[in-house]
């Protein structure tokens, strides 16, 4: 419980160290708007005999808080080919580049930090941990330095998918086709 004359310290403000009265997370440790932004190009077409189709994407996303963030790249090709009346040739690509940003974290993964935000954030309110950031700018609440004086940790995949087949039809058994695939797939951490 607050005595009246501490209550009057939170309303007026006259002593935001010990009671401070803008401790509300979302106003100054949580971002109120963050931008998400996504685009991608396609080309297609061929003729009878050669068939293709490409998509590159890029998508862009800020944080809750300055030190998280996310950028990915896409890339997605086909392309098949009649070799001859009877064989079809196909290669398939498809990969992206993950490239994350997140509060730093004893917890290995790409969103770990988050998870360590979410469990100090609950400290951050007036009467436990004092105000968020002190009157001189230094941090105050454990949420306030896990997030913006914690630093980040970088982690960036790189995959690639890759497939490659060749259909080869039996014309004197109609119907009948044989077809073999080889795919490589390998990630880049």
């Amino acid at each position: 419980m607050y005595t009246d004359e501490e209550v009057q310290k939170f309303n007026d403000n006259s002593d935001p160290d010990a009671y401070p009265r803008d401790n509300i997370l979302y106003n100054n440790l949580v971002r109120k708007n963050y931008l998400l932004q996504s685009h991608s190009i396609n080309v297609s077409g061929g003729t009878e005999k050669v068939r293709y189709f490409a998509n590159f994407g890029f998508q862009d996303q800020a944080g809750m808080w300055n030190s998280a963030k996310s950028i990915r790249y896409n890339l997605n090709m086909n392309l098949s080919a009649k070799i001859t009346k009877t064989t079809e040739i196909a290669f398939l690509l498809n990969g992206n580049v993950k490239k994350f940003q997140n509060p730093p974290s004893d917890i290995p993964g790409p969103t770990s930090g988050e998870g360590r935000i979410f469990e100090v954030i609950k400290f951050a309110h007036p009467g436990f941990s004092g105000p968020n950031f002190f009157s001189n700018g230094d941090f105050g609440s454990v949420a306030a330095a896990e997030i913006y004086g914690g630093g980040y940790d970088k982690t960036n995949t790189t995959q690639i998918f890759s497939q490659m087949s060749l259909k080869q039809k039996i014309p004197f058994v109609p119907g009948l086709s044989f077809k073999g695939t080889f795919a490589y797939d390998p990630t880049f951490m």
